[in-house]
């Protein structure tokens, strides 16, 4: 029987073995990126990229001639808005397929039980499969800055917009990777596994908003009745309001529609350069109440964001972690 402090000791390491370099990791990057398949992905993943970059940069061009300095940094930001736009999107199609089959694909191959029996843990072999998916993501999401920063050449866009845009795409990436990794955790098969995260990965893109319009309509702001409409958040953010409510129940509109639309990408990301563009601020800003016009502070929503997948992220790769656990043991 160790001491308290050895047995504290002994968690700590083994917890840190867990999450550094291991032999699943390394083995995985060697395999994916020796196969053709890996240099598809990227070519066609740029290929994509760039064509709808240069037809951004095409399209704005013709608009620049006789415009001014102000018009043309809203072309730029038009630009870097579309690349980053579809950037995300092709994040969202690809990460989801590299950790659905972390797990099952060792099951349907009958190499699961010998791997077992090595001296990894079941933790181990998990991050070990995240973080050779994670590296490839982050190869990916690399690769296309130099497109990002096309946008330079029109203006109306910094380094602290293409930095806050990295840093949305690698946070979208883990929370996606670790639910394949939580969900093929807990499936038999690969099929089934990919159908499950694509479907998870459909309700956070979809339906996400729609319990934004929900929040919104409960609180009894109008939202979405036009393209050009948002949320309490939005609305508050442009300085924009449609109702008049007691200033406690105001502040508590705009957090939860702050909160909700927070955990979408695509809301995240919109909202996000709308508080860049007008506040010109990149992790909070004030706005004023209109029922007692005083200043109420708010996040920017790219830090709710990546607050709340990292805390996803980790909640479901420690349940990933027990269930390979439990059923190894």
């Amino acid at each position: 029987m160790l001491p308290p402090s050895q047995n504290a000791q002994v968690r700590a390491s083994r917890l840190s073995r867990v999450f550094q370099m291991n032999p699943v990791t390394v083995k995985e990057l060697r395999g994916r990126m020796r196969g053709v398949r890996s240099f598809a992905v990227i070519g066609v993943f740029l290929a994509l990229l760039g064509a709808f970059t240069v037809l951004l940069y095409l399209l704005s061009l013709s608009q620049l001639a006789g415009t001014s300095v102000v018009e043309a940094g809203q072309l730029g930001r038009g630009v870097f808005r579309g690349v980053m736009g579809l950037e995300l999107v092709l994040v969202i199609l690809i990460v989801p397929s590299l950790t659905a089959g972390a797990i099952t694909n060792e099951k349907e191959r009958q190499t699961y039980d010998l791997l077992s029996t090595t001296l990894l843990s079941g933790g181990a072999l998990l991050m070990g499969k995240l973080w050779s998916a994670l590296g490839y993501t982050s190869l990916l999401i690399l690769a296309a800055i130099p497109l990002q920063s096309i946008a330079f050449l029109f203006g109306g866009v910094s380094l602290t917009d293409v930095a806050i845009g990295v840093v949305g795409l690698l946070a979208t990436a883990l929370l996606l990777a670790s639910l394949g990794i939580a969900i093929s955790a807990s499936t038999s098969r690969t099929l089934t596994a990919t159908v499950r995260v694509y479907g998870a990965t459909l309700f956070l893109i979809v339906g996400v908003p729609f319990l934004a319009y929900i929040v919104n309509g409960a609180l009894g702001e109008p939202v979405f009745t036009t393209l050009s409409s948002y949320g309490a958040y939005g609305n508050a953010l442009q300085g924009v309001r449609a109702f008049d409510v007691p200033v406690d129940y105001e502040t508590v509109a705009i957090t939860a529609d702050l909160v909700v639309s927070g955990l979408n990408p695509l809301l995240a990301a919109l909202y996000t350069q709308e508080a860049l563009t007008l506040h010109e601020q990149a992790f909070s800003f004030e706005v004023q109440l209109v029922s007692s016009g005083e200043n109420f502070r708010v996040l920017v929503a790219w830090v709710v964001m990546v607050i709340g997948y990292l805390v996803a992220s980790v909640a479901m790769v420690t349940w990933a972690i027990w269930r390979v656990g439990r059923d190894n043991g």
